[in-house]
């Protein structure tokens, strides 16, 4: 069996998900309706999408463009901060417009343990 991966939501809603991969990097993933893959096919919305990446303060990260029919894409966080949320937002000739915020997530900065192994 395969699984194409497409912007398409099978429940018909707008949603993005955030997960973190390491205390630099996370992973994005989301879903459009099908009304709003209509709005991007039929030249509504410019086809960069904009990740707004918000620190636990609500204090904005970083603006990061991205294609809107990948589906998915890893930010690299440009600073430390301890947990984050993003919003999702499309842009037109009126502006932005906040197509939907993620989960919030906790980012971890604790040391990998190295295990160090001696001959006996």
């Amino acid at each position: 069996m395969s699984f194409n991966l497409t912007t398409r939501s099978i429940l018909d809603e707008n949603y993005c998900l955030v997960l973190p991969k390491n205390s630099c990097e996370v992973f994005v993933f989301w879903k459009f309706s099908d009304f709003k893959i209509s709005q991007f096919e039929k030249g509504y919305y410019l086809k960069n999408i904009i990740f707004r990446v918000l620190d636990e303060n609500k204090n904005t990260v970083a603006d990061v463009p991205c294609e809107w029919a990948r589906a998915k894409f890893y930010i690299s966080l440009p600073k430390f901060v301890n947990s984050i949320t993003v919003e999702l937002y499309a842009e037109n000739s009126n502006g932005k417009e906040k197509i939907s915020v993620s989960n919030e997530i906790n980012i971890s900065y604790e040391k990998e343990i190295k295990k160090e192994y001696t001959r006996i």
